[in-house]
């Protein structure tokens, strides 16, 4: 019998865990928005990247275009072009723009909207250099992580040498 005395919670432990319950609650509330910001923080940071790997992987299918086979403008374009469109399904065609140099190097596209420029040193001489430009932007979608900053304006480069006229 006495082992059974022991065993069972006097009244006073009944009411410090009914009181330590409305303590957890306080804890888990206080808790809760800061693991969800760091959540969607991680989410926002994977989009980031995403684009920014689609970016750098148009850019250099460009590139490749131009200086293995004797593309035209045309054709870096559409590798361009359906480069991003492969890996990117919501974005529409039109929403890719070849712009200048300087519009991609100085400003940066409005919206989803993803700019490109192409430029050859000086001609389309072999051994000559080329660059693709591409240049995004992505809209960060999470309230309070875009009132603290500006939306990324992923950019990438891609410079090969002409190998065949």
């Amino acid at each position: 019998m006495q082992v059974r005395e022991k065993m069972k919670p006097s009244v006073k432990q009944n009411q410090r865990l009914r009181c330590e319950r409305g303590q957890t609650l306080v804890e888990f509330a206080l808790i809760v928005p800061l693991l969800l910001l760091l959540l969607f923080g991680v989410i926002e940071f994977g989009r980031v990247f995403h684009a920014q790997l689609v970016i750098t992987n148009a850019a250099r299918e460009g590139a490749r275009k131009a200086v293995v086979t004797s593309g035209t403008d045309a054709d870096v374009s559409n590798v361009v072009k359906d480069s991003i469109a492969n890996m990117v399904a919501s974005l529409h065609p039109d929403q890719v723009q070849e712009k200048n140099v300087n519009d991609i190097t100085n400003g940066a596209p409005e919206g989803n909207a993803i700019w490109y420029a192409i430029e050859y040193a000086s001609g389309r001489n072999v051994g000559e250099p080329i660059k693709v430009y591409v240049k995004g932007r992505v809209e960060i979608i999470v309230p309070l992580i875009s009132s603290i900053i500006d939306d990324p304006k992923p950019m990438a480069t891609a410079v090969m040498r002409i190998e065949q006229k």
